[in-house]
């Protein structure tokens, strides 16, 4: 992928239930949760049923010029799952009501 500064990356078909270990580059490997949303026709029409699935990402590249990023997106085996899943909720900061 060709980036500048910061762009953001929709990879969609992914399985809801799955988590998936993202590297860029050399970059220590992330775990990453797929995000689930009502699609735009959904939300207008009650009779519509429609879900989104994706893994929302941020590529980022240099400030002034375009720079090659590789991606590489591999699903987590079953058995490890919960572990990660587990580990992506704790990292989440608590919601404090406060804007901060």
């Amino acid at each position: 992928m060709s980036v500048c500064r910061a762009q953001p990356l929709s990879v969609e078909g992914v399985d809801p239930e799955g988590v998936y270990r993202v590297q860029v580059d050399d970059e220590a490997a992330r775990l990453v949760a797929p995000r689930v949303t009502r699609t735009i026709q959904a939300l207008l029409s009650k009779q519509i049923p429609g879900t989104l699935k994706f893994l929302d990402l941020l590529i980022v590249g240099d400030d002034d010029r375009f720079v090659e990023r590789t991606i590489r997106i591999s699903r987590l085996a079953a058995e490890e799952t919960a572990a990660a899943r587990a580990a992506i909720r704790a990292a989440i900061p608590p919601r404090t009501g406060r804007v901060t």
